[in-house]
């Protein structure tokens, strides 16, 4: 998964190879999108991060992903994942928002660092 900073520059570049005369679908076979999604950074003329709409995180997903490391295989429900972080953080997360949390955590090998 890309950072902000990492889509900001390929937005960036995506519109300077239009410009310099490839096709947006060759742009977007270049860079891993959609052609829709060169579409939209060409027409629009800001390319700038914005700020993340939303609630802040409470929570470094690095502690969560420490946690989830913890449990054994067996223990992996978003009820137990989410008692286990209210329990060693004391922060309340709704199982379905854990349940985000824990899928894309579940993508990641079980020792990899977060």
């Amino acid at each position: 998964m890309l950072t902000r900073e990492e889509m900001e520059t390929r937005r960036y570049l995506g519109v300077q190879l239009v410009g310099s005369g490839l096709t947006q679908i060759q742009t977007a076979r270049k860079l891993g999108v959609s052609r829709k999604s060169v579409s939209q950074w060409v027409r629009c003329g800001d390319l700038a991060r914005r700020r993340t709409p939303g609630r802040p995180r409470r929570v470094d997903r690095a502690l969560i992903a420490a946690i989830y490391r913890e449990l054994p295989d067996s223990a992996w429900t978003c009820f137990r994942l989410a008692d286990a972080v209210s329990d060693q953080l004391g922060i309340t997360y709704d199982p379905d928002h854990i349940g985000r949390i824990l899928r894309q955590l579940r993508t990641e090998p079980k020792g990899a660092n977060a």
